[in-house]
């Protein structure tokens, strides 16, 4: 069984360096390639969901559809859309250049937006940290763990398409569902050279994915040799919530970038603003049309 943790396409916040959490910002068309890349990459790749989860946030939800139109025929396979899956709210930051930010500003929520609160009088606070944790672990309790625990076979593939901060947060409350030791890399999931830290498994590029599988303990002796052991540092010791036993995480691939080598930004800037299903991609211009015979 497989887990695919993926972070959606470009988007013209993202390009502007704007916060955008429960905004509904756009794709570019630069996204939009991204996206439709990404899920060619899965079909080639033979990758067969069996369950796409998906924050109900338009570039999300986008990107999941692009992964599903280039799975197939799979008629009983549908997108679970999920307010529970949104990008962390930003408040009174929302739309705003990460440049304008107070000094005193701190990504997790309060303290830090004291100079924000002061000038404004509609002021809203970010989302905090507690808030985003309790809807990952409502996603997972309600979601994910059922068919980890009921679903586990081998063709089991599941896709959760969602955003940087809320799939940071996902991740880490996962591994405390797991005891430590139970985690390990899969040869070349990292960059050689870099520290198998758990650490560098927490970011994500636009359509960049984290594959982790699930194996039963059982089968811990056969899986393939060069698996290294976790460095351990970071694994955060929250309360007590429910363990997912008899399982290890095999750490696969980390922001994974593969199905994007290659690809281009049209210029003229028609690439990084907002998509428009009438423009024309760089990819679309080179495309030969076939002879007629």
């Amino acid at each position: 069984m497989k887990l695919y943790l993926i972070r959606h396409g470009e988007t013209v916040d993202n390009v502007a360096h704007n916060y955008a959490g429960s905004k509904d910002s756009v794709l570019t068309s630069h996204g939009v390639l991204q996206i439709n890349h990404l899920a060619s990459h899965f079909a080639h790749k033979g990758v067969q969901f069996t369950h796409i989860f998906s924050s109900d946030l338009q570039r999300a939800f986008n990107t999941a559809n692009a992964i599903l139109s280039k799975q197939g025929r799979q008629e009983n396979l549908q997108i679970a859309k999920l307010e529970v899956l949104r990008e962390q709210d930003f408040g009174s930051l929302e739309g705003k250049s990460y440049e304008r930010r107070p000094r005193d500003f701190k990504i997790g929520g309060e303290p830090g937006l004291a100079e924000l609160e002061a000038k404004s009088p509609s002021f809203r606070p970010v989302e905090s940290k507690e808030s985003l944790t309790s809807r990952v672990d409502n996603f997972l309790n309600e979601h994910l763990m059922p068919i980890i625990k009921s679903k586990g076979e081998v063709d089991t593939n599941i896709a959760v398409v969602s955003h940087g901060m809320t799939l940071n947060r996902l991740w880490r409350r996962l591994q405390v569902r797991v005891p430590g030791d139970l985690i390990k890399f899969a040869p070349n999931a990292i960059a050689p050279g870099k520290p198998m830290n758990l650490e560098l498994t927490r970011r994500w590029s636009n359509t960049g994915y984290l594959e982790l599988q699930f194996l039963p303990l059982e089968s811990n002796a056969t899986i393939e040799s060069g698996i290294e052991e976790v460095v351990k540092e970071g694994i955060e010791d929250f309360e007590a919530v429910e363990k997912l036993k008899g399982w290890m995480i095999l750490i696969r691939s980390v922001d994974n970038r593969a199905h994007l080598q290659g690809v281009k930004r049209t210029r003229g800037g028609v690439g990084s603003s907002a998509h428009d299903e009438k423009q024309k991609t760089m990819e679309s211009f080179f495309t030969k049309r076939q002879k007629v015979e």
